[in-house]
């Protein structure tokens, strides 16, 4: 009896050791605490910034708009400019706007192209436009289309036959923005010359830019100043004269305002002193 009892523990033990030895070492590295030197895990890649310049025109064209927008009559344009793909700006670029009347009232020729029509690729300011001389063309975005300046004068400055209303709507170091009367049409007025446009310098002393851009004016030359003209020779005294007119005599002993000055020889008495003088000097 008290060796099958025996047999019995001995068997018990040898299944508990069986048991303990088929333990998974996964369920083993579960229970165990985390090292507090363990390496953490890098955190997910962040996704990869946007290139620098097409953020730059992003931030430019969305200032453009908001400002379009603040002033209040070219929210109309600002709607078709939206649709605008920011990376087909230049990086410089000059924008011309049309009004919320003059889109209403060219809504039946409204078109895609006029957008790039609107938009030259150089930063011009409105002082910079003054300085351009009339049919001065402006390349444009569209293909083979320039902007005429079609009237450059004190009292307005139109381009296309369109006034600029209101200049620098919006202006930073890169774009600039004037708002215009009319919707400019490049079925009328587009084409032209492309050549580069060339700024004339300023005129001294005027800080509006009143100068003209573009042609340079032709300024006359100065007249040159003449040689003075030599005197005229004095004719030669005739023979027989004496060597010319004779002098007025001082007349120092006659008393009052006259006392001292030259007297003509004149009156009977005065002859007589006359002719002993022209005598005397006749003599030497």
């Amino acid at each position: 009896m008290a060796i099958l009892f025996s047999l019995s523990l001995l068997l018990v033990a040898l299944t508990a050791a069986a048991a303990a030895s088929t333990l998974s070492p996964t369920s083993a590295a579960e229970a165990q605490p985390p090292s507090p030197h363990a390496t953490p895990l890098a955190p997910p890649p962040s996704p990869s910034p946007k290139p620098t310049a097409e953020a730059n025109q992003e931030t430019h064209l969305r200032n453009i708009l908001d400002a379009l927008v603040g002033s209040g009559d070219y929210g109309g344009w600002a709607n078709l400019l939206s649709s605008a793909n920011p990376s087909d700006l230049p990086l410089t670029a000059t924008l011309f706007a049309p009004s919320n009347d003059a889109i209403s009232a060219a809504a039946a020729r409204l078109d895609p192209l006029l957008v790039a029509y609107h938009i030259v690729p150089q930063r011009l300011t409105f002082s910079q436009l003054r300085r351009l001389n009339n049919r001065t063309r402006l390349p444009t975005l569209l293909p083979s289309n320039t902007i005429v300046v079609s009237e450059n004068s004190p009292e307005k400055f139109t381009v296309d036959g369109s006034q600029i209303t209101q200049g620098d709507i919006f202006l930073n170091s890169a774009f600039a923005v004037h708002g215009v009367d009319r919707v400019l049409n490049y079925s009328v007025f587009g084409g032209g010359d492309r050549s580069p446009i060339s700024l004339a310098p300023e005129s001294d002393g005027d800080g509006d830019g009143a100068g003209l851009e573009g042609e340079k004016q032709k300024r006359p030359p100065r007249p040159r100043p003449r040689p003075p003209r030599p005197p005229r020779p004095r004719p030669p005294p005739s023979p027989g004269s004496g060597g010319g007119e004779l002098p007025d005599i001082p007349d120092i002993a006659a008393p009052g305002p006259k006392a001292g000055a030259w007297r003509s020889c004149t009156g009977i008495p005065v002859v007589v002193s006359c002719f002993f003088v022209f005598f005397a000097f006749m003599i030497r």
